[in-house]
């Protein structure tokens, strides 16, 4: 048997350390049971590297391994965009043994993360890529002695995104990259990403994925949530799953939502993971929470037409201006300001329809 724990540090600013630091000085997070960390920041792109450079020279500093090696090899997820009444903050989580612990018989939240190989940039949206990423969920899975994919409320992925200059090392090697759009590119990174989740969770066929990728919008796993960015080589992955060997006073759901701006959703998901009914929830009991807004593939919203895509002031910065308004109407639904939000949609969900996982108490 284990227990997991959602540790939640606050943030001052991208590279804020400083409550992290604190916990692992009181003794309230145990170094040696951290399985993940994701770091929801109010940066840009570019700060994604910082942020989880930070974090890494914490764990490298206390483990005597090089910062290279905890960057690439251990599940550090920095999210950029932290943006309206988003919230700065850091999810770590943790793990550990409790063998004396009687087992209940009752499904209980669970975490685990890896990390796949390091993968040149050419290799990111081609089958040996999403197989790679696929055999690594199924190892979590395995490791958390998860019954079946119902169970799993969530797989977050955080991939590479190639760039020219990754384009540029590729052509010393002969090689090129799968797209020589910078966007493109990461679409494949996150939608290969999404596939793989997919493929190992049994959520559709998965035959000749990496032909399929970004040209079938039928396509998706609505329990990835994938996110790139260029800093990283190797994709990591975690996992939230509800499961027998947990004794965590936790679980964990999941719902599509029919829009940006569905609320009832979010409150029907909480109510039935808590026992209640709408009219009756208790908010006090959720605990956490993770969006793919998706708003970017729909040009309306309920009939009428938004200019997220095409708003002359917003242009390429949309991936984070789509976070805001549908944070803040989860946010508000649940009264829960802290959540992991990430675009880029590809192959997660149905096309315009938001994904959210919800972590709440079992126990009043």
């Amino acid at each position: 048997m284990h227990e997991s724990t959602i540790h939640i540090c606050n943030m001052a600013h991208a590279g804020d350390t400083a409550e992290f630091r604190r916990m692992l000085d009181d003794g309230t997070i145990d170094i040696n049971e951290i399985k993940g960390i994701q770091i929801t920041h109010e940066g840009d792109l570019v700060a994604n590297a910082y942020a989880a450079r930070v974090y890494a020279e914490v764990l490298a500093e206390r483990w005597g391994r090089p910062i290279a090696d905890v960057v690439e090899d251990f599940p550090i997820q920095a999210m950029a965009g932290a943006v309206g009444f988003m919230t700065p903050h850091t999810v770590v989580l943790t793990r550990r043994e409790v063998p004396d612990a009687p087992p209940t018989g009752e499904k209980r939240l669970a975490v685990a993360g890896t990390c796949t190989r390091r993968f040149l940039p050419e290799e990111v949206g081609t089958q040996a890529y999403i197989d790679e990423i696929s055999a690594k969920v199924t190892e979590l899975y395995k490791e958390l002695e998860v019954e079946s994919a119902e169970d799993v409320g969530l797989v977050f992925c955080k991939a590479g995104w190639p760039s020219a200059r990754h384009g540029v090392e590729a052509a010393t090697r002969g090689a090129k990259l799968q797209s020589d759009d910078f966007w493109t590119a990461g679409e494949l990174a996150r939608g290969g990403a999404a596939l793989g989740v997919g493929a190992a969770l049994g959520e559709f066929d998965s035959t000749d994925l990496a032909k399929r990728l970004n040209n079938d919008d039928s396509l998706y796993s609505e329990i990835a949530h994938c996110s790139s960015t260029e800093e990283r080589e190797s994709v990591a992955v975690i996992m939230y799953a509800n499961t027998k060997a947990s004794t965590t006073p936790l679980v964990i759901g999941r719902t599509v939502m029919k829009d940006g701006l569905d609320q009832d959703s979010a409150r029907e998901l909480a109510a039935s993971l808590t026992g209640t009914s709408v009219a009756n929830l208790d908010l006090d009991r959720v605990v956490y929470g993770f969006l793919k807004p998706k708003t970017s593939e729909a040009p309306d919203l309920r009939g009428r037409r938004h200019t997220l895509m095409d708003h002359p002031t917003v242009g390429y910065m949309w991936w984070m201006i789509e976070k805001a308004p549908v944070h803040a109407v989860v946010a508000a639904a649940l009264d829960l300001p802290a959540m992991e939000v990430a675009t880029g949609p590809e192959h997660q969900g149905p096309k315009g329809q938001p994904l959210l996982s919800i972590v709440v108490r079992v126990d009043a």
